[in-house]
């Protein structure tokens, strides 16, 4: 959350909400109290009992504030320290007759919180040479206002509520699931760091057999509550009846900080003189907000949040002027003005207590003038089948052009492509074109795959132990299977035919958005006759590489550029599951196995038991467990099985753990397991 940028304050040993060796409690005795009565006829300052103040304490005490009103990040005062301080800064709020005890003289006020001197927070440091900070670049994840407040009673309670391996699956399922690996273990190690009093960092570390993970949550300090049953409160002072080891409850809300961290980005954003008139899309430059595809702006809370520092707040309204000497349409500094207002249901409050609208505002340089976009020297991107090739509009020669879908992934993804493609993203009649060197006519001819693939004799599909195939076109791919030998290519695909001559026929077939269909001749001198196969390819079996693919943009505002790139688009795996139970090969699930997911994959063919090693175990089959699901190039896992069977139909809900192979990713680019699920019957036949 780019906190490498801000100054960190670290947690003492002790903790947030630790206590001192000795209470500075001044308490003032009867005898003491005596004297001064004794002596009111000399001294004019004094007054006689029937004068003195009896401290009349709420019951309830609710306070609201930064977080460094009760905790100090140089370690130089305790939290009980500070919370006397913070009762004595907010006399009305805690005291009965308020008024009286504000005309005291040496009002003094000690407190005891019963925070403990031992600290369950160990470890190393979040920074310095051996800090965990450095462990978790690239895994970071932010605590969601969603779960509101969390209401603890110190440091080492917040950790005894967090070190929990469901609390933490949950935290970054909700934060993004595609960091979560279900099959790993969640616990909290090491010390926790605030930075700029606006966050809490807490390291995760995962666990999965001898791989090890950091995490850096983030905590908004916002979304803490100190809450005290039975906070001690003893209160002294001239003219003041003492008040000692009084009982109230007390919560101190910590508020959210209106204060901006906003830092200039190392880029510069480009803006033509209308647009620097427009917050917002000075705001989708910044990469705070983006366009949709009916053209509107949104603002990307998230991004904003972290940016500016300010957590727990809906951000709207966004407005923009010239500061400074800088004249309106010009090159120079800009104030952005930002609505914020804390989110509804959570408890959120301003340091004063408010939960109402707040203007933030930050300064930020525009340059105003052409847009000269700059292309990544190196395209590597991983995404879906579909944004390469047309599979679904058209057939043979009539398929849209791959230089124009390459083109359109490029525009709708400008940020992939482009150093400054945020700045691209506002500029109105935008265009991109492409040229890859694509052939225009197909040597993929004959007969459409819903014609051809009513004939095969027999399916295979290319194997997940096989290689990838690199090409530069659809009719690369002709050329690279007839190179690896068709032979080959069939036994890959599980396929056998002995002594037999082969020959690639007609359209290729495309389903489900990831499979590739061939259609190959089979001669074999075991047959009478020919007959054809259908071999699938999972579309991730397959990387785009082109060596000197040419993007051009130009449009309102954006000089004109044309600049060749090597391209290299790794297919990724789709994860939608489209479940066709085996037709041969299923057994009975009997009741006494009707729990046990392994035994529910051996019903379907899907697994062995081991029997001869590691008895109790089970082998699962990739390839029959991919054909099935529709999910391919993973290893699996059943983690899972659900009864939810109706009537006579004995249907169970089968959930698995998917991982990507090595070298192979999901279309979002990522390579973190993920949990599938599907519902199949296997009622006794």
């Amino acid at each position: 959350m780019n906190s490498s940028r801000k100054k960190i304050k670290t947690w003492g040993l002790t903790g947030i909400f630790a206590a001192s060796a000795a209470i500075p409690v001044v308490l003032i005795s009867r005898y003491v109290l005596f004297r001064n009565s004794s002596s009111i006829n000399n001294q004019n300052s004094e007054s006689d009992n029937s004068q003195f103040i009896t401290p009349k304490l709420k019951s309830s005490i609710s306070l609201s504030g930064t977080i460094d009103k009760i905790y100090d990040s140089q370690k130089a005062t305790v939290t009980n320290t500070l919370v006397a301080q913070e009762i004595h800064n907010n006399l009305d709020q805690v005291f009965e007759n308020s008024q009286d005890l504000q005309k005291v003289n040496n009002l003094k006020i000690a407190v005891e919180g019963d925070f403990t001197n031992s600290s369950s927070w160990s470890g190393v440091d979040y920074e310095g040479d051996n800090g965990w900070k450095g462990l978790t670049k690239g895994n970071v994840i932010l605590y969601s206002s969603k779960f509101g407040q969390l209401n603890i009673s110190s440091l080492n309670d917040l950790k005894t509520q967090l070190d929990n391996d469901a609390k933490i699956k949950e935290i970054i399922r909700e934060f993004d699931s595609s960091k979560l690996n279900q099959n790993a273990i969640y616990s909290i190690q090491n010390k926790p760091a605030v930075t700029n009093d606006n966050l809490l960092h807490v390291n995760v570390i995962a666990i999965l057999g001898s791989n090890t993970k950091y995490f850096d949550l983030q905590i908004p300090t916002s979304s803490i509550n100190l809450n005290i049953s039975n906070m001690s409160i003893s209160v002294s002072g001239n003219n003041v009846k003492p008040l000692t080891s009084a009982v109230a409850s007390f919560n101190y809300n910590v508020s959210l900080a209106p204060k901006s961290y906003f830092m200039n980005p190392a880029s510069t954003p480009v803006a033509s003189a209308s647009e620097v008139t427009n917050a917002n899309k000075i705001l989708v430059k910044l990469g705070l907000a983006e366009v949709t595809t009916r053209n509107q702006i949104v603002l990307t809370q998230k991004a904003i949040q972290e940016q500016l520092g300010i957590y727990n707040v809906e951000f709207s309204n966004a407005s923009i002027a010239p500061s400074g000497t800088t004249t309106n349409g010009k090159s120079g500094l800009y104030q952005i003005s930002l609505q914020a207002t804390p989110i509804a249901n959570g408890d959120f409050v301003w340091d004063d207590g408010q939960n109402t609208v707040r203007t933030i505002t930050f300064e930020v340089w525009v340059n105003v003038g052409e847009i000269t976009p700059t292309v990544n020297s190196t395209l590597n991107i991983t995404g879906p089948f579909s944004k390469i090739f047309a599979a679904n509009t058209g057939t043979g020669n009539n398929r849209v052009r791959t230089n124009d879908v390459i083109a359109d992934d490029i525009k709708s993804n400008l940020s992939k492509y482009f150093s400054n493609g945020n700045d691209l993203k506002t500029v109105e009649n935008l265009n991109i074109r492409v040229e890859g060197n694509f052939p225009e006519t197909s040597v993929w001819t004959g007969e459409p795959y819903e014609v051809w693939s009513k004939t095969t004799r027999f399916k295979g599909i290319y194997s997940s132990s096989s290689q990838k195939i690199n090409i530069t076109s659809l009719n690369d791919l002709k050329t690279k299977l007839n190179s690896i030998g068709l032979g080959k290519f069939l036994l890959d695909s599980n396929l056998l035919f002995r002594d037999a001559s082969f020959t690639i026929l007609n359209q290729l077939g495309f389903t489900g958005g990831d499979l590739i269909h061939v259609n190959i001749l089979v001669n074999s001198p075991y047959t009478q006759g020919t007959f054809t196969v259908d071999v699938g390819i999972p579309t991730s079996d397959i990387n785009l590489i082109i060596s000197n693919l040419k993007i051009a943009s130009f449009g309102d505002n954006v000089t004109l550029q044309s600049v060749p790139v090597n391209f290299t688009y790794n297919i990724g795996i789709n994860d939608s599951v489209d479940f066709i139970k085996p037709t041969t090969g299923v057994t009975p699930l009997s009741d006494a196995n009707k729990n046990n997911v392994n035994e529910a994959l051996v019903s379907l063919g899907f697994a062995t038991r081991n029997i001869d090693s590691n008895p109790g175990t089970y082998t699962l089959n990739p390839d029959k467990i991919s054909a099935a699901l529709g999910v391919f190039n993973c290893t699996f896992e059943g983690i899972s099985i659900k009864d939810v069977s109706n009537g006579s139909s004995r249907s169970f809900t089968i959930s698995l753990i998917a991982t990507p192979n090595n070298n192979y990713y999901w279309e979002d680019g990522t390579n973190t397991s993920k949990e599938l699920s599907f519902t199949v019957n296997l009622t006794a036949s």
